[in-house]
Formats: C-alpha cells, structure tokens, sequence
C-alpha cells in the first residue's frame, strides 16, 4: 500500500526534525543532545507501527511463496506424436 500525501509529508517532516541539529534540545548539549531525536523516533515508529508489520507479514509471505514454489514441480507432460510417414494411402 503506497503512503498517502498526508503520510508522506509526515516521514519527510520526521527525517527533516531528526537530522536537524538544532531541534528543541540541540545536538551540542552533551548527555542530552539526542534524547529530543530518540523521543521523535519513537513516536514516529508508533506511528508506523501497522505498516511495519504489514510489510514484515508481506516479506514472510514473500519467502513461504518463494520456498514453495522451488519445491513444487509441475509433472512433465509428454506427447507422443505419431508418425504418418509410415502409412499407405
């Protein structure tokens, strides 16, 4: 399922805050400068959190797909065919 304009906007506003090193507690605070960052992250992994495993249910369902069908084989289908050039007309 593609994301939606709304929640498009909201992953790009994401990565802009957690790569902006002066957000609400800057990056040069030492101790504190990445608690605000860890904390956003975390709302936004909640936020997530149904796509997240829609798509690791997908890439399961992707690899029991694949493992399956390298087992499965269709039986071989031979024809004979016969040979017309044998008979007397």
């Amino acid at each position: 399922m593609a994301a939606g304009r709304g929640q498009s906007q909201t992953h790009s506003w994401a990565l802009i805050y957690f790569c902006n090193p002066e957000d609400l507690i800057p990056d040069h605070i030492p101790g504190l400068r990445f608690l605000d960052s860890a904390i956003y992250v975390e709302l936004v992994i909640r936020k997530l959190r149904n796509e997240v495993e829609s798509y690791e249910e997908f890439s399961e369902y992707r690899v029991a797909e694949e493992a399956r069908r390298r087992v499965w084989r269709p039986a071989r289908i031979e024809f004979a065919i016969p040979s017309f050039q044998n008979l007397a007309l």
